[in-house]
Parts: structure tokens; C-alpha cells; sequence
């Protein structure tokens, strides 16, 4: 509850900063959340998933740029 409650207040402060939060493009877990919360604070997401695994994760699909690359090297 605090870890998400902090995730939270990060991803607000990085929207307000005008930072982009550049992560693994899926829906799912900590950084799904914190994607969601950059995103309502009006803020930028990029993902970044290999194709790979694309179709395993849940790609998010209300981020601004999904980039989806052979693989992370």
C-alpha cells in the first residue's frame, strides 16, 4: 500500500517536472502503475519491448510511443 501510494506521488512529480518515463511498455505490475500514473499527470511514456516478448506482456496501449525492438542489446 505505501510502495504504491509513493509510486504514485513519484510518477505525479515526474509529469510535473516534464520528465519522460522511458520503461518496458506493459500494463502490468509496478511500472504499469507508475506508466498510469505519469500518464494522468500528463506527463510522457515511452515503452521499449522486444518482440520477443511482446506477446507474453501486455503491451499498454494508452502510452504516447510503444517501441517494439528486436531486442534490448
Amino acid at each position: 500500500e505505501e510502495l504504491v501510494r509513493s509510486s504514485k506521488e513519484f510518477a505525479h512529480w515526474m509529469a510535473k517536472q516534464g520528465h519522460t518515463l522511458v520503461y518496458g511498455g506493459a500494463t502490468v505490475g509496478m511500472m504499469g502503475l507508475l506508466a498510469d500514473g505519469v500518464l494522468s499527470g500528463g506527463g510522457q511514456v515511452v515503452g521499449v519491448i522486444p518482440r520477443a516478448m511482446f506477446a507474453a506482456e501486455v503491451p499498454h496501449r494508452q502510452i504516447q510511443t510503444l517501441l517494439e525492438v528486436e531486442d534490448l542489446m
